[in-house]
This record gives structure tokens, C-alpha cells and sequence, in this order.
């Protein structure tokens, strides 16, 4: 039976050996889990927030103003009534989400710019557990610039109507 010692002179059976290794493996692979459910659980406002901008762009691709506005603030709504756009959709609305398309955490709030990578920058507000569509934040630049949105009025730039 070979036995190897431990630094200490002491020796160390094949059994321990393999215990030993079992238990780091055993260590490591709950850190890795540890790390995933960490993971998931900071990006899942993100996640939902984006979830309820995709259902507000197929609301409003479909001129469906009522089931849009369960997807806006108060706030946006008292802003900018829906209406019908004559080329499609609802007026001040998203009409698509590029799959290469931004979003992040801006204190309370998420930010999803629509476009891939640079464009109008739309923000998300809680409202308990859901996420309601608040309007136009600004527009993200190249080289990650943030301008912020000027007005009101800013909901109805050419930008939302794409």
C-alpha cells in the first residue's frame, strides 16, 4: 500500500487523498452554484423588465392600445394618451427590439436601448412586481454616451416611431 506524507512528515492514506479531493471538488462546484444562482438573481429585474417591453412592442405592433397601456406608468399614460399611428403601431411606442439590443440597471429603474447597441434609450419603472414602460430616457451614442431625453415632447420624436 503506498502512502505519501504531508508536508509535516505525517502520512496521508490513498483514502483521504481521494476524500480530500472529493470534498474540494464537493466545495467548488457549490461556490460555482452559489455564483449562478447569484447571477440570477441580480439580472432578474433586467429579465422581467425586458420581458414587459416585449409585450408592450407586440401591444403596440398590434395597435392594441388597451393591452399597451397595461404595460405603461400612470405617469406616461397621463403624458401620452395612445393613439393609432397612420403607418402602424401606437404613437410614441417602440415598434421593435434589435436581438442585439442593451439594458441595465440606472438606480431604481432599467434602461433598455432598443437598437443594436446605440439609439433611443427607453426606461422601465417598478411598480411592485411588475415593470411599466415610463418613456423615452435619452439616446445612447456611440462610445456608450448617454444624452438625456430634453422634453415631454421627446416621446414623439421620429426615434420611437422606427
Amino acid at each position: 500500500m503506498s502512502r505519501s506524507t504531508t508536508g509535516h512528515g505525517h502520512l496521508v492514506s490513498p483514502r483521504s487523498q481521494s476524500i480530500r479531493r472529493f470534498l474540494l471538488g464537493l466545495a467548488i462546484l457549490a461556490a460555482l452554484l452559489g455564483l449562478g444562482v447569484f447571477e440570477y438573481l441580480r439580472t432578474a429585474p433586467i429579465r422581467k423588465g425586458v420581458g414587459a417591453f416585449t409585450q408592450l412592442i407586440q401591444a403596440a405592433d398590434q395597435g392594441n392600445a388597451v393591452l399597451a397601456a397595461r404595460f405603461c406608468a400612470p405617469g406616461y399614460l397621463a403624458r401620452h394618451p395612445l393613439v393609432k399611428n397612420e403607418e402602424g403601431g401606437l404613437r410614441g411606442l417602440p415598434r421593435s427590439i434589435h436581438k442585439n439590443y442593451t439594458a441595465w440597471r440606472q438606480g431604481p429603474n432599467i434602461w433598455i436601448c432598443p437598437t443594436n447597441r446605440f439609439g433611443p434609450v427607453f426606461q422601465m419603472v417598478p411598480d411592485g412586481p411588475l415593470w411599466l414602460f415610463d418613456g423615452l430616457a435619452g439616446e445612447l451614442l456611440p462610445g456608450r454616451e448617454f444624452v438625456p431625453a430634453e422634453t415631454e415632447n421627446d416621446q414623439d420624436s421620429e426615434v420611437t416611431r422606427k
